[in-house]
């Protein structure tokens, strides 16, 4: 009777593809010496499935060897399992993969725990060496490259596997390890492996910066298996997509299957910074009706603090360039930012999303920095004058950056205020048009208004103040997709009213207020705002219009009079569609975009992911402006004045 090997995989989007472990099980099923002595399955579950429940069916598996994919969003969870496995099954052996546990093994196992191995890299060539190893009489690890282990109390760490020729890994979906009736919505793929760049904050070039291929027919094969298996979003884990000439192919191969199945609604991918390339990938996609993110990980807009953290951006001029490129198409674009990286200051940070917002940025996600484990900015801490704590979580092990020798503690709660209030503000489009109008025709700067609101919103004495409070200062949760994504919620569609009644206490205390345009903009704000499902029982008018503009719906299209003064300077400024020359009163807000299918009948954690995605493509979700066609005559002939039933 085969032995047992049970990989477990604790993902952080429920129903993802469990891809690490279904590439190491093909591959030692094909390349194992022993593969017939083994029966190898593969267990996922979604992370915020209770510790307990999968510790239970684990123990049921019995198995004689566990396997995990270790990151620092599942790590705790996985050491908690690790410790009641290691009870409740004494027999079996496991075995440690991943970035959180490459080369450091001692983090995690003591000397005397002669059953727990760890793997140093790419799993695939380890993964089956081990099972050959162990099915020996007298296991010998020490010929399995990449493996990490104690023996006798001492760590052995044996030299590093070679680099997997990619297209000897049967393929996981070709030859898929899962039945038919498993469901998964959210695919992954990856087409290369590897990174050419060595960031200080990221393990990826650390693990392997030679970039190796899968087969070009192979993947296009994949994609259309996938199509076949009808599901939502498709994340391709690619270093630097758009990098190689052939990725512009692959774009027009998942395209194709959008318009032949109807899938993926969303493509998501970290892209190679300002190259042309991505602007015409973006284009396949948009012209599929495919929901797809466009990536400048820019990190920061300070050149002492990417010089230091070895991330070159290019010149600012280029990248307002890229910028510009996309948004002239209706592309999506979003930056990527951390804070607080070395030589960072609020000053900086606050000047660099600012300089973003002027240029039309589509949005920016600011993460916080984590220090990870194997990368240079953990090792050079002492330099960078760090303070850290532990995220205080059940489930993720992160050590957070709460201070740097630039900013204290109390600075670097400041900066994340502030970004707090340019997501909601800038990234979501609640105030788009507003803010850059009291910009430009008041000389209020950006700076001043994220800062005044971020002090209204740290003071609210709402439950969403509350929420926002514990993000920023106890980190819980911890601000990532899925924080974001729960903002987001709640400003789109969860308490969407309730949100515009804060704005509006907010800023109609500011002198810009008296400005008549500055009203009639903030009320268009409010009917521009994006919906985020395409169901048309979602879709309302605000119920908070403080100058009372006449208006009408028709669909998910909003009919909106304007002043004149206000349509003259909308001209200029329209994000999505254009405006003619001429005097515009009128204009149609067209919300039949590329929004998600109805996941907020899942819960608020469960929809947040997508709601993210959504947000670092907030363009495809923006409303199209164009002189609207309907007149107060013809209410009756198709259009209804809000407040009546569509």
């Amino acid at each position: 009777m085969p032995r047992k090997v049970v990989m477990v995989e604790v993902t952080q989007i429920e129903h993802t593809f469990p891809l690490a472990s279904a590439y190491m099980k093909n591959y030692a099923k094909a390349h194992a010496a022993t593969a017939a002595d083994w029966d190898i399955r593969i267990r996922p579950f979604y992370v915020a499935v209770p510790g307990d429940r999968i510790l239970d069916e684990l123990v049921r598996e019995r198995a004689d060897v566990y396997t995990f994919s270790c990151y620092c969003w599942n790590m705790k969870r996985i050491r908690a399992l690790l410790a009641g496995l290691r009870r409740a099954v004494p027999n079996a052996r496991f075995v440690l993969g991943g970035p959180q546990v490459l080369s450091s093994m001692e983090r995690y196992v003591e000397p005397g725990d002669e059953d727990v191995f760890a793997c140093n890299g790419e799993g695939e060539i380890t993964m089956s060496a081990w099972l050959d190893a162990f099915s020996e009489e007298r296991p010998d690890f020490s010929q399995v490259p990449g493996l990490s282990y104690f023996r006798d109390g001492v760590m052995c760490v044996n030299p590093r596997a070679p680099q997997v020729d990619l297209d000897t890994i049967p393929s996981p979906f070709l030859e898929c390890p899962f039945d038919d009736d498993m469901v998964f919505t959210q695919f992954l793929l990856e087409t290369n492996r590897g990174c050419p760049f060595h960031c200080t904050f990221c393990t990826w070039g650390q693990m392997q910066d030679a970039v190796a291929r899968f087969d070009l027919a192979r993947l296009k094969e994949e994609i259309r298996w996938m199509a076949r298996r009808q599901y939502m979003s498709l994340q391709l884990c690619d270093a630097n997509f758009g990098m190689l000439e052939r990725d512009l192919e692959i774009a027009e191969c998942i395209a194709e299957m959008h318009r032949e199945y109807g899938v993926p609604f969303i493509v998501i991918a970290s892209h190679i910074k300002n190259k042309p390339r991505v602007v015409e990938i973006s284009e396949v996609f948009r012209r599929a009706g495919i929901n797809a993110n466009t990536t400048s990980a820019l990190q920061s807009m300070n050149p002492a603090t990417l010089a230091t953290i070895k991330r070159k951006n290019g010149s600012t001029s280029q990248f307002l360039r890229h910028q510009r490129a996309l948004a002239e198409r209706g592309l999506g674009s979003y930056a990527e930012f951390i804070w607080p990286l070395p030589g960072e200051t609020v000053a900086s940070l606050t000047r660099g999303l600012a300089e973003l917002a002027k240029a039309r940025i589509g949005s920016v996600v600011c993460y916080p920095l984590m220090l990870l484990p194997n990368t240079e900015m953990s090792a050079r801490r002492a330099e960078h004058g760090f303070s850290t704590v532990w995220e205080e979580s059940e489930v993720q092990e992160i050590e957070w950056v709460i201070a740097t020798k630039d900013v204290s503690e109390a600075e670097a709660q400041e900066g994340l205020w502030f970004y707090v209030a340019f997501l909601l503000l800038y990234d979501t489009r609640a105030l788009y048009y507003t803010l850059h109008y009291v910009h430009e025709r008041h000389g209020v700067s950006y700076e001043d208004l994220f800062f005044t609101f971020a002090r209204a919103l740290r003071a609210a004495p709402s439950e969403f103040g509350e929420y926002c409070r514990r993000v920023v200062a106890q980190r819980n949760p911890p601000m990532d997709g899925a924080t974001f994504g729960i903002l987001v919620s709640h400003v789109w569609h969860t308490d969407r009213d309730a949100f515009s009644r804060l704005m509006l206490d907010v800023f109609s205390r500011e002198s810009f207020w008296q400005d008549p345009v500055t009203r009639a903009l903030f009320e268009l704000d409010l009917y521009a705002r994006p919906f985020p499902f395409n169901t048309a029982s979602l879709f309302r008018p605000p119920s908070v219009t403080p100058e009372g503009l006449p208006a009408t719906s028709e669909g998910m299209r909003f009919h909106l009079t304007l002043p004149r003064a206000a349509g003259e300077w909308l001209r200029s400024q329209v994000e999505v569609g254009s405006l003619p020359a001429g005097p515009i009163e009128r204009v149609c807000l067209d919300h039949a975009r590329e929004q998600l299918p109805n996941v907020a009948r899942r819960s608020v954690e469960q929809g947040a992911y997508y709601l993210q995605m959504l947000l670092e493509n907030i363009r495809s979700v923006a409303p199209r402006f164009s002189v609207s066609d309907v007149d107060e005559r013809r209410v009756a002939d198709g259009s209804a004045p809000l407040g009546s039933q569509p």
